[in-house]
């Protein structure tokens, strides 16, 4: 069910004081694998960006693709191939990007010794 709420706190379906709060009661969790989920989540960690890196490595250049394009017949395979490597890129500069962190959950955690 944690993982339910997080993933809608995630799509901004719930983000709302009561979810955050029923899920700081998650981090005190007796059950390791509640707890460590909860723990995650408040801390900004995802398992997901990690498991693709060993892609971008057999992209060829764009230049060189697009030299090797203007030079040879055109064809409907080179075209989509080139294409591909456009796109294979556009995806690798997009993954480059500086990640923003949004900790608005922290932000909305009901702490009574604030008041």
């Amino acid at each position: 069910s944690l993982e339910v709420m997080i993933a809608l706190y995630k799509k901004n379906v719930w983000r709302d004081e009561k979810t955050v709060n029923v899920m700081t009661t998650a981090c005190f969790s007796k059950v390791t694998k509640v707890m460590v989920t909860a723990l995650k989540f408040f801390l900004g960690s995802d398992d997901q960006e990690e498991e693709e890196e060993s892609d971008d490595e057999d992209i060829p250049s764009l230049k060189d693709a697009t030299m090797a394009n203007r030079v040879a017949k055109k064809t409907r395979k080179r075209e989509k191939m080139l294409d591909n490597i456009k796109k294979a890129h556009r995806k690798k500069k997009k993954k480059e990007k500086a990640p923003s962190f949004n900790f608005s959950a922290l932000h909305l955690i009901h702490d009574s010794q604030s008041l």
